[in-house]
């Protein structure tokens, strides 16, 4: 059996216009549409599952927006993109590399880049520590408006493979905030990755 995996490419939107992105005219029409477009951002845990119920078939596109806060972890961070079939073949993988920032910001570092200790942190500062962040930290701006991240673009063309669900899994950090955008209306469902 072969895997024909499908077109991507990946573009830098740095310094961009950053007027309010573009809303799918059918979002929220369609049943399962209300949390797609490159204004819903979704901050990924360690991974990011879209549950894509095609009903009719026949390939869709992607537009994916990475947007990093460097903040919490240091060195690259790549993301991963891969879409999977009905069939569970791997139809589109991207390996989506670092956007060049390394070292993470340490002034608003008030959190741990492992999800499961950083709940348990947090809530030991939020009950014991002035202001509930531990001493000498700030909470980063861009956690109430990660919109204001320059995006890396993702573009994926998604071959035919049919009716049925299609999984596009993203395996990003705690820093990363991601938004899906199908070029036509499909019903989807979002894992937001482990944790409680």
């Amino acid at each position: 059996m072969s895997t024909i995996l499908a077109c991507v490419t990946v573009s830098s939107a740095l310094g961009r216009d950053r007027s309010a992105p573009s809303v799918p005219a059918w979002r929220g029409e369609h049943p399962g549409t209300a949390w797609l477009g490159a204004d819903m951002l979704w901050r990924t845990r360690e991974w990011l599952i879209f549950h894509m119920q095609d009903e009719t078939g026949g390939g869709f596109n992607l537009d994916l927006t990475i947007r990093d806060q460097n903040i919490y972890m240091q060195g690259e961070r790549p993301v991963v993109v891969s879409v999977i079939g009905p069939q569970d073949e791997v139809l589109a993988r991207q390996l989506v590399p670092d956007d060049g920032i390394t070292s993470g910001d340490a002034d608003h570092r008030e959190g741990i880049y492992d999800v499961f200790a950083d709940y348990r942190y947090r809530e030991w500062h939020r009950v014991h520590s002035p202001g509930g962040v531990p001493p000498g930290k700030t909470r980063s701006p861009v956690l109430q408006a990660p919109e204001q991240l320059d995006p890396t673009l993702v573009h994926v063309e998604v071959p035919d493979a049919g009716p049925g669900l299609y999984r596009v899994v993203v395996i990003a950090s705690w820093d990363h905030y991601i938004s899906l955008t199908p070029d036509r209306p499909i019903a989807t469902g979002i894992h937001p990755g482990p944790g409680p």
